[in-house]
């Protein structure tokens, strides 16, 4: 889920421990749940705020290896603007009390500086409010 405000994205560190990466919160669709629907319920769940509507931004498709297995990812994008009554709410955020891995701290990062350090690679080319919907492939 691209959450943004003021040309920032919210994101949390990732996991790899040899260069510093950024993801977005977000998670899997839920059977007889649509994406637009999904988006919704892991936005409440991970960041702790309720929005309606989120923008359908597009596809990444994902393709890489790892311990001699191939793996293909498809994930599919929503893109929100956070108003400011939202924004509001993410400064008094306890993310203890959210769907997060232990010890994650939700942050606004400038979309400008998140360009080498986001994952999935090309999440950036969907973060424009009111663009055509895209279809990405990451092949790392």
């Amino acid at each position: 889920m691209l959450l943004l405000h003021h040309n920032q994205l919210l994101v949390y560190r990732g996991c790899d421990y040899r260069k510093t990466t950024f993801i977005v919160p977000g998670g899997a669709i839920k059977f007889n749940e649509t994406g637009q629907e999904a988006a919704v319920r892991e936005t409440l769940e991970e960041v702790g705020i309720r929005i309606a509507n989120p923008e359908f931004a597009g596809f990444i498709e994902a393709f890489w290896t790892n311990d001699h297995k191939s793996f293909h990812q498809i994930t599919m994008v929503f893109r929100h603007e956070v108003t400011l009554a939202e924004s509001k709410q993410l400064i008094d955020l306890h993310e203890e009390n959210l769907d997060l891995p232990a010890d994650t701290k939700l942050i606004w990062r400038p979309i400008t500086q998140l360009e080498d350090q986001i994952q999935p690679r090309h999440l950036l080319s969907l973060t424009k409010l009111g663009s055509s919907p895209k279809h990405e492939i990451d092949r790392r």
